[in-house]
């Protein structure tokens, strides 16, 4: 994969009409929620294993952002997910790489 940065983060984020300073799960449907930690400073790992339903893995955005996907999406047969793909391909310069299930897109603030 081809980590190039293709475009500046906020671009990203404008693109899915996403704020910056907020954290969201970007569904299989095309749904983008907005999400806190339940204990408002950070999330536990069983919090971010609920919203993903497996396994994850980081993959740093920035030095205040970090995108979390499925570690094993497509070998259990997860639905593909759009936004997460456009989000990805947005900010690197990705060009066949899919995103399989849910993913989150979160603060580095809010990971220890």
């Amino acid at each position: 994969m081809d980590f190039t940065i293709k475009q500046p983060l906020e671009r990203c984020f404008s693109m899915l009409k996403m704020d910056e300073g907020k954290d969201y799960l970007l569904t299989t449907d095309n749904q983008i929620i907005e999400i806190s930690p339940k204990n408002g400073k950070h999330y536990e790992g069983d919090e971010l294993r609920e919203h993903i339903n497996d396994y994850f893995e980081f993959c740093h955005l920035s030095e205040t952002h970090l995108f979390i996907g499925m570690d094993n999406g497509q070998a259990i047969s997860q639905k593909t997910n759009k936004n997460g793909a456009l989000f990805l391909r947005g900010r690197y310069n990705l060009m066949n790489d899919c995103v399989w299930g849910e993913c989150l897109i979160v603060q580095q603030k809010h990971i220890r």
